[in-house]
């Protein structure tokens, strides 16, 4: 009897590529609550990101069973390009991979809460911005999936908005950069990494709202106004904005200043952003992770030789305390500062210090083009009351009888009661006990985000996305694909 080679390789093939139409379909059903067995339902509100990655990703998918289509030929023809096939399919699995990995963290149980409680919180933070300009709960195709909070083993949190380019899965000396950059270099959906360590610290939560801060200036087109807010500051107030002490090199004149905080522009914005939306604690966390010695203050003040992307420390702190007094945190800002001061003395900034109260007060409170208001009109900055209050509500999640769902209220709590008494989070049970209860709080607000994440759900169903709208488009982009693909290895003679 004849050994049928490429009916078997055939069979082999076409079981792999339905396990990738599988593992698509796996995550589609784990994030409708109709499909999934999961009983905590912990992906619904992520449908819009995984249907998102996946469409994108079953363009090329759809694209390879063609591929296995035209090579099945001769059965030296088709056993020539199997490796190709093989490896095509592969290559979709190492894009998903990037996302995958992401998504499966909220399935371990040391970590799914934590996660859970990260993704409200960068979703309130990001949730006005979007109502803002589209309308509140509009199904409006623009909208944009908020982004995934995921852990990782960088030092300081970091956010990749979705013009960075992102990297597929590692595969030691198999690249798929190069050919294919159009679609590693633009991530569909925004991710926000935060340290392994920070499932054990609860109070460091808020420095997520900096990170949201990056990824809602790239979503909503604000850089290029930023940037005009705070050259139109230096044009119209060159006269005011001079050093009192005149211009040297280390005092330089305002038009050098404006290039410096134009460089710095994008953080000093998410500083703003963070203290918009968490108030006092936000710059209380941020303050413990630039916490350093005051040699190293020194040492980071900046010249025109190198601006650098952020303010010196010291600078950046003053920025910080300057945004709470603009938002009415004036006793928070003061005593916030003091602290500082004790630790680092006083740091001259020269002119730059002069700068900082108009700065803040541009950045803050001059309208953005595209949604025609200020960042502290768009992101209403937690009231006084609500922080007045912070105990209290502290005391209703450890009783478990608080009445807020908010995420911001609930963290701040946190917060506040770390920084009065740091010493009771040693306990490791703590930080596990406060995030159960505060994700149980928070459950109401997720609910209600779970029907916004279905509306959004529906348009992306309905909608072809942007560029690859077309059968030309989409056709491109897989030529890119197999280009990159096919130029790592050696199988077969299509290689």
């Amino acid at each position: 009897m004849a050994y049928n080679w490429k009916g078997r390789k055939e069979v082999e093939l076409r079981s792999k590529f339905e396990g990738l139409k599988s593992e698509f379909k796996y995550w589609i059903g784990q994030a409708d609550p109709a499909i999934t067995k999961d009983p905590e339902r912990r992906f619904r509100i992520h449908s819009s990101q995984i249907h998102l990655v996946v469409n994108k990703l079953e363009i090329l998918s759809s694209r390879i069973m063609r591929f296995m289509q035209e090579s099945d030929a001769d059965e030296q023809t088709f056993l020539d390009t199997a490796g190709n096939t093989e490896a095509l399919i592969l290559g979709v699995h190492r894009l998903w991979g990037f996302f995958r990995t992401k998504f499966t963290q909220r399935l371990e149980e040391r970590y799914r809460r934590f996660l859970a409680v990260a993704d409200q919180l960068a979703w309130v933070c990001y949730k006005p911005f979007q109502e803002a300009l589209y309308g509140v709960d509009s199904n409006d195709p623009r909208c944009k999936q908020p982004p995934l909070v995921y852990f990782n083993g960088g030092a300081s949190p970091f956010a990749m908005v979705r013009e960075v380019a992102f990297e597929a899965e590692l595969v030691p000396g198999e690249s798929l950069s190069g050919p294919f950059s159009r679609f590693l270099d633009k991530l569909p959906v925004p991710i926000i990494g935060i340290p392994w360590h920070q499932v054990d610290h609860l109070p460091d939560i808020l420095v997520i709202a900096h990170e949201v801060g990056h990824v809602v200036e790239e979503d909503f087109r604000l850089k290029g106004v930023i940037l005009d807010n705070i050259g139109g500051l230096f044009e119209k107030s060159a006269q005011s904005l001079e050093s009192p002490q005149g211009n040297t090199p280390e005092l330089p004149k305002p038009v050098d200043r404006c290039i410096a905080w134009k460089e710095w522009a994008s953080e000093v914005f998410a500083d703003l952003f963070g203290c918009a939306a968490c108030g006092p604690a936000y710059v209380s966390t941020l303050s413990d992770f630039l916490v350093c010695d005051p040699e190293r203050s020194l040492s980071q003040l900046r010249s025109s030789s190198r601006w650098g992307d952020y303010p010196a420390t010291d600078l950046r702190m003053q920025l910080n305390f300057a945004g709470l007094r603009e938002l009415g945190f004036v006793q928070d800002a003061q005593r916030l500062q003091e602290a500082w001061l004790v630790l680092v003395g006083p740091v001259r900034h020269g002119a730059f210090g002069h700068d900082v109260p108009n700065i803040v007060h541009t950045l803050l409170r001059s309208p953005l083009a595209s949604l025609k208001r200020s960042v502290a009109d768009v992101l209403p900055a937690l009231t006084l009351v609500d922080w007045e209050n912070r105990t209290g509500v502290f005391e209703g999640i450890d009783q478990g009888r608080v009445d807020t769902a908010e995420a911001r209220i609930l963290l701040n709590a946190v917060r506040s009661d770390y920084d009065n008494a740091p010493e009771k989070y040693l306990d490791p049970e703590r930080t596990k006990n406060l995030v159960e209860k505060v994700h149980q709080r928070m459950e109401e607000e997720i609910n209600v985000r779970f029907g916004t994440a279905q509306q959004r759900l529906s348009q992306i169903l309905l909608t072809p996305e942007d560029d690859l709208s077309t059968k030309q488009e989409a056709d491109t982009l897989f030529k890119e694909f197999r280009a990159a693909v096919f130029r790592l290895g050696e199988y077969g003679t299509a290689r």
